[in-house]
């Protein structure tokens, strides 16, 4: 679809899905029934800060990527987003922030799985390659 549509518009079609999947969600979850409180005027430039630039900007940046990368990689950035916030944590906390083994079994998982694909990919495709010689 990159190729046919301006990034802009795709991201546009996601954050309208998005919008009508959580509101349909939030009308069958009895959301009336929640207190909420207005949020203060600075609080609201905060959100809009966030919802313009780090989401709906983000977003049309990423389907644009597409162009030159594929939606494996972009993809693989995005998955692995936790591991790299894991990673600057320990940089900036030190060796104060503490992780239990599970963490570390966890992490291995994702990067074998994540990273194990291509490998597994490559060989594939180089096996197949074989057979046409």
């Amino acid at each position: 679809m990159v190729v046919h549509q301006k990034a802009s518009v795709i991201s546009f079609y996601e954050m309208l899905g998005g919008l009508t999947g959580i509101t349909v969600y939030l009308l069958f979850s009895g959301w009336g029934n929640l207190s909420l409180s207005l949020p203060l005027p600075m609080d609201i430039v905060y959100l809009l800060v966030l919802g313009t630039i780090c989401t709906a900007y983000a977003f049309a940046v990423q389907v644009d990527v597409m162009k030159h990368l594929s939606a494996f990689i972009v993809a693989l950035t995005i998955n692995l987003e936790p591991v790299y916030g894991i990673v600057m944590a320990y940089f900036i906390f030190g060796e104060t922030e503490h992780m239990t083994g599970g963490f570390y079994i966890g992490t291995a998982i994702i990067l074998v799985s994540v990273l194990g694909f291509p490998v597994y990919h490559y060989y594939l495709r180089k096996r197949s390659l074989k057979y046409y010689k």
